[in-house]
């Protein structure tokens, strides 16, 4: 799964994958992150889980492939209130 936004915010998770208006199971096409229970930073920027915050080596492949039919309208849920304090 790639990023489709301008930005990913470490701290959000969007475990469910819309199509044409019927939201997946939570995980089931998107890897598992994690931070999937804390909704936590990555507070290592040098660390590789900075790209996606993946669980494990294995997360990539436990999430399934979804077939999405050209023309469809592809979104994903958010697991939580998105937001930001601002500068601290």
């Amino acid at each position: 799964m790639v990023c489709g936004f301008g930005s990913c915010p470490s701290a959000d998770t969007f475990p469910g994958l819309i199509v044409n208006g019927t939201v997946t199971a939570d995980w089931q096409y998107v890897r598992m992150t994690e931070n999937h229970w804390s909704n936590g930073p990555v507070t290592d920027v040098k660390s590789s889980a900075i790209r996606c915050y993946e669980l494990d080596s294995t997360s990539a492949t436990s999430a399934g492939i979804a077939t999405v039919v050209a023309g469809s309208t592809v979104g994903f849920k958010v697991d939580n209130t998105m937001g930001h304090p601002g500068a601290r």
